[in-house]
């Protein structure tokens, strides 16, 4: 579940750094990830999230905006490769 607690954090993290951009103040942020693992090795379906805020400014903008340049977001929608480079055992 980390997987998705990673993309709500984002989600939120990115939201009250762009909020003065948009000159948005937040009173309250709330991301909700959903998503399952299928598969053997397990990996993740389709992920889905909701956010709900208050505050003043045009709350919707800043929102569109966060789910355009979020990091994770990005990272999951676009791909990338994952290799491991070392093992250390000590």
């Amino acid at each position: 579940m980390g997987f998705y607690l990673a993309v709500a954090g984002c989600v939120s993290n990115d939201l009250f750094r762009e909020a003065p951009r948009f000159g948005v103040e937040l009173d309250s942020v709330r991301v909700t990830v959903e998503g399952d693992f299928s598969g053997n090795p397990a990996v993740s379906d389709a992920i889905t999230y909701d956010v709900e805020l208050s505050g003043s400014g045009d709350l919707g903008a800043l929102v569109k905006e966060v789910d355009r340049i979020a990091e994770i977001r990005n990272t999951i929608r676009q791909g990338v490769p994952v290799s491991l480079r070392t093992i250390l055992i000590v």
